[in-house]
């Protein structure tokens, strides 16, 4: 909700327009489900996320706390690529809904670095890539 100059009305916040709100969501895949796809996006970000160590990543960010790190970038690409709702990725990384809300605010936060932008950018194709191509159903899942 905005106001005629283009600014969040009162009692809204910039990032609630970023995000939307549980409502503004269509209906979410199972929880079991939406679990699963949570671990896989953990996995991967994981994998770039030591990627990102040999050099991408600003220094503060990959030294202090990575799983930290980890988990909100996944939280974050969970609510943002997959429209994932917040209780369902709350529930898959055990922790509360407030949580996760912390934890995509925190990384919207941190993309004002251009190094951690970019690696966001690349953390979200590759999620769409994965996702993308299971849609489709052009490669199969493997445990």
């Amino acid at each position: 909700m905005t106001t005629a100059e283009g600014m969040p009305a009162h009692g809204t916040s910039r990032r609630r327009a970023r995000f939307g709100t549980e409502d503004s969501l269509p209906l979410s895949r199972a929880p079991g489900e939406a679990c699963d796809r949570v671990h896989v996006v953990e996995r991967l970000v994981g994998e770039l996320f030591a990627l990102g160590c040999q050099g991408v990543l600003p220094r503060g960010t990959r030294e202090r706390r990575p799983d930290c790190h980890i988990r909100q970038i996944t939280m974050y690409l969970c609510r943002v690529v997959l429209s994932m709702r917040y209780q369902h990725i709350a529930q898959a990384v055990g922790r509360d809904r407030s949580t996760v809300i912390h934890g995509c605010a925190a990384v919207e936060d941190r993309r004002d670095m251009a190094a951690y932008d970019g690696f966001i950018d690349r953390c979200e194709r590759c999620v769409r890539a994965v996702f993308d191509a299971g849609e489709r159903g052009d490669h199969v899942a493997r445990r």
